[in-house]
């Protein structure tokens, strides 16, 4: 396996980076940090969030134990829940009883051995695997696209009947749906999210392809599969084949252009 091409980039200048992406023998994977909502800071150190401290404790468990676990990508996982766990516990300041303050992320890990490629996955990070003639991946729990969805059609309700189109404005009204959505994450029928404390077992998708078919892969967050998932600007095999031809620093400035282009979020808010 050889790792082509790497972007990690701050949302927004004003924050640390809440993402994080790495690799170690024949794994690698990519880690999206959920903003919190957390009045205020359960383990962030100076010049963190809690979302950063979790996508970076995160990124050096999985570098540490990737070796040893090889392709038993569930075990990963679950290991490195433990030791982030012990470490959260230890580290928090403040009491985390409400599970809508806890720091929480989506991890995506694929694994590249001679006869087989192994995907594990959990919340809305995702792949795709390309060959000559093939495509496949995942695109993330279906049950968090339709929260997702379900946010999007309060923010166009709350639009419509306040007449307000203020990004920052509709996000505060919005907080007490995204606090119940980050209550039920981990529980039977809804959405699953890597935090340090909950039951993560049953939410970690796995999926396995022969290797001879596939020759590129690309993980993703949610944020950037939006190029092809919500604004349609690509199908799955035009964007492998335009982060192959162009790399993945121009489809990041096209994401960039597009979303700025709709800075209160009215058409990118349709398209999902």
């Amino acid at each position: 396996m050889n790792v082509l091409s790497s972007i990690c980039r701050a949302g927004s200048p004003s924050r640390p980076n809440e993402d994080a992406s790495g690799s170690a023998g024949n794994a690698v994977w990519v880690i999206d940090g959920a903003t919190g909502i957390s009045p205020a800071p359960l383990i962030a150190g100076e010049g963190q969030t809690d979302a950063s401290w979790l996508a970076g404790e995160l990124n050096e468990v999985l570098a540490r134990h990737a070796l040893s676990f090889g392709p038993d990508l569930r075990g990963l996982l679950l290991a490195a829940q433990e030791d982030i766990g012990r470490a959260f516990r230890t580290g928090a300041r403040v009491d985390y009883s409400d599970k809508a303050d806890l720091p929480c992320c989506a991890v995506t890990i694929l694994h590249v051995a001679e006869d087989c490629v192994r995907f594990a996955g959990i919340s809305d990070t995702s792949v795709i695997v390309a060959g000559d003639g093939f495509v496949d991946g995942w695109a993330g729990d279906p049950l968090h696209h339709q929260a997702d969805r379900d946010m999007v059609m309060r923010w166009q309700v709350l639009r419509e009947e306040a007449g307000e189109t203020n990004f920052s404005a509709l996000l505060e009204r919005i907080r007490p749906m995204i606090r119940e959505q980050r209550r039920a994450t981990n529980r039977k029928g809804t959405f699953g999210v890597f935090d340090p404390v909950s039951d993560i077992s049953g939410h970690v998708v796995e999926k396995a392809w022969p290797a001879g078919v596939i020759d590129t892969a690309l993980l993703m967050t949610d944020g950037f599969a939006a190029l092809e998932q919500d604004y349609r600007l690509y199908d799955r095999s035009g964007l492998v084949n335009a982060a192959r031809a162009c790399g993945l620093e121009a489809l990041y400035g096209e994401l960039r252009a597009f979303e700025e282009g709709d800075a209160e979020a009215i058409t990118t808010t349709a398209y999902k």
